[in-house]
């Protein structure tokens, strides 16, 4: 029992080493260079603490909103995030614990477009980019302004590969100027499941995951001779997420109200469980989420070339399941960059990024250091440890205790039976010897009266 319990113990201690692998980096110096993951892996963020001080940073809520989940995290600024703290480096730092955790599906791509590191958004053939959210500040509540929107959207949506610099040409200094911080999440959606083709049927849209647009978006030379009507079954689903990106037409100029002209969707409100038909074209409305437990229909009317009035409009779907894992876009996304190198780090760079090693004890640059385990979570597991095994020799001692109980009260028992019939055979000679005493003096008299008789007889 004894070495069942140290084999087992030998054996899962090793395990829960290698299952909780963390890396320490120190961010103010290289502003999150090696904080990332191989391409099967997502980063997941253990502590974030300030030196000299040795506390957990207040801004830890900001790095784990901006970097967990996330492949890399060395084109998100992250110094510049933590100013306050890396200004007065190396006198004060702020140092990273992490770990990398393997995941199915293929997360979001995200940068940050405001520093000069930012990387491109880049997906591989066959799919194209689309944005899901932006937000202009490290917590999750600061949303862009509308007409950064405006910039993004018509510029990216839809590309293979879309420049950080061209964007901050395009209008994104000024914000960047006052906040410092646009925080682009977007994905590579397979070119299959990208509908902007009108042709007056109605095209019934399958997948749980799709993007609309108008024809030729963001531009429209030929205008929308036919019309567009797309639409989504919920089927098996819980509920149909819709969001309307963008829609622009002049027409909201005339008393600030769409028209059945453009864009309107209808769907069953999750709330009042009616039947809704809702018209967008207002510029200023970006990004409006609805949600549908019926069927969607999308719908654009039909208007020729020269009759343009600047409708544009860029939606987006998503078929919510009961038991389905992970989100509705994971089956119909690609990995971002052609080859994976652009945004996520290889296992050969993690390897080469200066990490500790048993044999010098000091990181190859003094930026990163590696673990097999976190020192201040050693002690955790040890005791855990220790305390298993207590366990598992208290059980082995109970179950001991419990046979030798046994063994004993099963003893006892036998010999307790044992001396009851020693003495009811003693009973049973000492009454047998009785017998024959008695048998004997019976014999004895009944012989003299036999002897009377003859003599009696004789006389």
């Amino acid at each position: 029992m004894y070495s069942c319990v140290l084999w087992t113990l030998l054996l899962t201690l090793p395990l829960l080493i290698k299952g909780d692998q963390v890396k320490r980096t120190d961010v103010c110096e290289n502003s999150g260079k090696f904080l990332k993951c191989d391409s099967k892996s997502v980063l997941k963020i253990k502590d974030v603490v300030c030196m000299p001080n040795n506390y957990t940073c207040p801004e830890k809520d900001r790095i784990v909103s901006i970097c967990e989940g996330q492949s890399s995290c060395e084109s998100f600024g992250l110094r510049q995030q933590l100013w306050t703290y890396c200004q007065d480096q190396p006198r004060r730092t702020v140092v990273v614990d992490f770990s990398c955790e393997s995941v199915e599906n293929t997360p979001q791509c995200r940068t940050n477009l405001c520093i000069e590191e930012a990387r491109d958004l880049l997906c591989p053939v066959g799919s194209t980019i689309h944005v899901t959210t932006m937000k202009c500040g490290p917590d999750d509540d600061q949303r862009c302004p509308w007409n950064l929107n405006y910039i993004i959207y018509p510029t990216c949506e839809g590309k293979q590969q879309c420049g950080a610099s061209g964007l901050r040409i395009l209008g994104l200094d000024n914000v960047c100027r006052n906040r410092s911080f646009v925080l682009v999440d977007y994905i590579c959606v397979q070119n299959s499941e990208v509908h902007g083709t009108c042709t007056g049927i109605t095209q019934k849209l399958p997948a749980r995951f799709g993007v609309i647009k108008s024809p030729g978006f963001p531009q429209n030379p030929d205008g929308n001779p036919d019309g567009c009507v797309w639409t989504i079954a919920l089927g098996l689903g819980k509920r149909i997420d819709v969001t309307v990106h963008m829609s622009y037409s002049r027409e909201e100029t005339d008393g600030n109200d769409c028209s059945a002209k453009f864009l309107h969707v209808h769907y069953k409100d999750c709330r009042t469980m009616t039947d809704v038909a809702e018209y967008f074209c207002q510029t200023h409305n970006v990004n409006i989420a609805r949600q549908s437990c019926g069927d969607v229909r999308v719908q654009s009317y039909s208007y020729y070339k020269g009759e343009d009035r600047g409708n544009r409009f860029l939606v987006s779907y998503e078929v919510i399941g009961y038991e389905v894992k992970g989100p509705s876009f994971a089956p119909y996304i690609l990995p971002c960059g052609s080859t994976g190198s652009g945004l996520i780090a290889s296992s050969k760079e993690i390897k080469d990024g200066g990490y500790l090693t048993s044999d010098d004890g000091k990181s190859g640059n003094g930026t990163v250091m590696e673990y097999p385990l976190n020192p201040r979570k050693f002690s955790f597991i040890l005791k855990i440890v220790m305390i298993n095994f207590l366990l598992f020799v208290l059980a082995f001692i109970l179950v001991i205790s419990i046979c030798l109980v046994c063994y004993k009260t099963r003893q006892i028992d036998r010999k307790g039976i044992y001396q009851i019939s020693k003495e009811t055979k003693d009973n049973e000679k000492v009454g047998s010897s009785k017998q024959r005493e008695v048998n004997d003096d019976t014999r004895i008299l009944l012989g003299d009266n036999h002897e009377n008789t003859h003599s009696n007889k004789a006389n």
